[in-house]
């Protein structure tokens, strides 16, 4: 069976699938070559079909598993942690961000898009504009780090505006 809560994990033929320092795509590429997977569960071959073929791939990067050996011998099970610092604005902010402005039709893209935030998610949307060639108006509460908006203006086709004293208010 498939199964996620905030990271995938694949069983099949009752073993795990994902092994330390085996990328994502590869574990599930595995997965589906286990004996058994896709005739028992076919809705499970659907699911990880879109995955392989997902257009996050086009800006981010297979995240490595890796083995986080100290924490699994405290907790007495294997624990893997996905690097999702490896990918751009070292988050996985990106992922669902760009698979969100992958899908707008050539109207909406002329129109450009605007979100609010300060972190990871405004990064996300100025980076993923950039490579779409889409213009983006990221608004930030005012008192915002410089640090972070010098941040947001490296990426081109991206205007900041400050406004509000919170993000609610931005």
């Amino acid at each position: 069976s498939l199964a996620g809560t905030g990271h995938v994990r694949v069983f099949a033929s009752g073993r795990h699938v994902f092994q330390p320092g085996l990328h994502v795509k590869q574990a599930l590429h595995r997965a589906v070559n286990e004996i058994g997977l896709v005739q028992s569960v076919p809705q499970t071959f659907k699911y990880i079909s879109s995955i392989l073929n997902s257009r996050v791939y086009d800006i981010c990067s297979e995240s490595p598993l890796l083995l986080a050996p100290k924490l699994s011998s405290q907790i007495g099970c294997r624990v893997l942690i996905k690097r999702e610092d490896v990918n751009p604005t070292f988050s996985f902010k990106v992922r669902g961000v760009y698979n969100v402005l992958a899908h707008l039709i050539e109207s909406e893209r002329e129109a450009g898009v605007v979100a609010y935030g300060t972190g990871n998610h405004a990064l996300a949307v100025a980076h993923c504009s950039q490579f779409l060639g889409i213009c983006c108006t990221i608004y930030v509460p005012l008192g915002t780090s410089p640090r972070k908006i010098e941040a947001l203006h490296t990426y081109q086709g991206c205007s900041v505006q400050m406004a509000g004293c919170t993000l609610a208010e931005a």
